[in-house]
């Protein structure tokens, strides 16, 4: 399921203001990438990470997390790539958010919302 770059930007912006969990914004994001229940990647970090391989299957990750990075309280780097370290493939996403599991998801949305920009530049 792939939605609209417009939805991804919507689901981002939403996940960088939320303060907690948010069972209804979870929801969105779940019907969003997957087309119904993924768990809860709002209060999750196993949730949110099965997301990420869900949405992005094959893809290599790695995910690094330190408490406190800024003022939100969690940072998160997430460097993706459909190739790995071995074809250069990867791309770091640095993001903040409430928790580490909405850091994932915010993290997860940048992704595919640079994958969706991609896409529509090369037409």
């Amino acid at each position: 399921m792939t939605p609209s770059l417009d939805t991804l930007r919507d689901l981002q912006r939403r996940v960088a203001a939320a303060s907690g969990a948010d069972r209804e914004l979870a929801n969105e994001i779940c019907v969003s990438l997957t087309g119904g229940y993924a768990g809860e990647p709002d209060t999750s970090i196993d949730a949110a990470v099965a997301l990420v391989e869900r949405t992005l299957p094959g893809w290599s990750y790695e995910v690094m997390f330190w408490p406190g990075g800024d003022e939100r309280g969690s940072c998160l780097l997430l460097e993706v790539g459909p190739d790995g370290w071995r074809q250069g493939g990867m791309q770091k996403i640095n993001v903040s958010a409430a928790t580490p599991p909405l850091a994932i998801c915010s993290a997860l949305l940048s992704a595919l919302i640079s994958r969706a920009e991609t896409a529509k530049a090369e037409g």
